[in-house]
């Protein structure tokens, strides 16, 4: 198995194939047909505002959104704010940098938190769980990237690999919004590895746009149709068989 293969064992692209989550219903609401990719489909993607009792506001069992530590911490990080937008930011930046890149507790939600660190899966299923006990609804999402002529530490030969990264959309003023809370530059500095950061990091919060890593170089990050309300099965065999290596 390569370096790479390893690293990305552990930040769950591929342990998290085995995880063994029950079934939840998917999202519901106004849809358009989300894209195929390698033969699989995601979850549509929700367009409109999602109704009273959708399962981007209800808790799941990854994204565990009434276990009393992500409510309390999200009472914590909002307290005394009324604006959905100062909200989301707080609970945006807690996650981006509070919570470490490193081995994580699990894919609860809960456990991430307990845990204090993640890699990209596990930061947005936190982030979700925390941006609903808030009652800002939000859904797992993700994104592809593509790097061209990665170079693996050990052999020193380049080689072309993709993989899904984990990200979050969230219902802010009248649309979807997608956030990246990764550990910004940490994740940067691997996937261009000697290259230079010509990017702002770490990206900023705004409530009017998408917040997520831009292409650049050899590095191509695209938006994925893929959404989902938890984690389950189903996604953890979708990172697994899109990750090639």
């Amino acid at each position: 198995m390569s370096l790479l293969a390893r690293r990305f064992l552990l930040a769950g692209v591929l342990v998290c194939a085995v995880s063994a989550l029950p079934e939840v219903r998917r999202c519901v609401g106004e849809a358009t047909p989300s894209p195929a990719m390698g033969g699989l489909k995601g979850d549509p993607i929700i367009t409109g505002a999602p109704a009273s009792g959708a399962c981007e506001v209800r808790p799941g069992v990854s994204v565990d959104s009434s276990h009393p530590l992500v409510l309390t911490k999200a009472q914590e990080l909002t307290e005394g704010l009324t604006d959905p937008a100062a909200k989301m930011r707080a609970l945006f930046e807690f996650v981006r940098d509070r919570i470490g890149e490193g081995p994580y507790g699990g894919m609860r939600a809960s456990a991430v938190l307990q845990a204090g660190n993640g890699y990209c899966y596990n930061k947005s299923v936190l982030l979700t769980a925390l941006s609903r006990a808030t009652g800002i609804p939000a859904r797992l999402a993700f994104d592809r990237v593509s790097i061209r002529a990665w170079r693996n530490p050990r052999s020193g030969v380049p080689r072309d690999i993709s993989f899904l990264h984990g990200t979050v959309e969230v219902w802010l003023g009248d649309a979807w919004r997608r956030l990246d809370a990764t550990s910004n530059a940490e994740r940067w500095k691997i996937w261009v590895q000697g290259d230079p950061i010509e990017i702002p990091l770490p990206l900023a919060f705004s409530a009017k746009s998408d917040v997520v890593f831009a292409s650049h170089g050899r590095v191509t990050v695209e938006r994925t149709g893929f959404t989902f309300c938890d984690w389950t099965d189903e996604v953890s065999h979708l990172t697994a068989e899109q990750s090639r290596y």
